[in-house]
């Protein structure tokens, strides 16, 4: 992490690509790197945590399937939504 200007940044040491972190809050573009090096450690960890978000807003959303999407987008299709 560095600061360029007014703004904090990150450089990716595989491919060397440097990027904002879009803050100017040094705590903040900690917070935003970690979760950025933890989604690259943790892909499992990140469904889960998705998981867990949805089931907050919608406990049905993470059982349903693309039938349940597709029969409703049916159901819509011909009541006129």
């Amino acid at each position: 992490m560095f600061w360029r200007g007014e703004v904090f940044y990150c450089e990716d040491r595989v491919t060397g690509q440097q990027r904002s972190l879009q803050t100017r809050d040094q705590s903040e573009a900690r917070r935003i790197l970690q979760a950025k090096n933890d989604a690259v450690k943790l892909p499992q960890m990140n469904l889960v945590m998705a998981k867990t978000y949805l089931s907050a807003q919608d406990p049905k959303m993470i059982t349903r399937t693309w039938a349940d999407v597709m029969t409703r987008f049916a159901h819509c299709l011909f009541r006129g939504f």
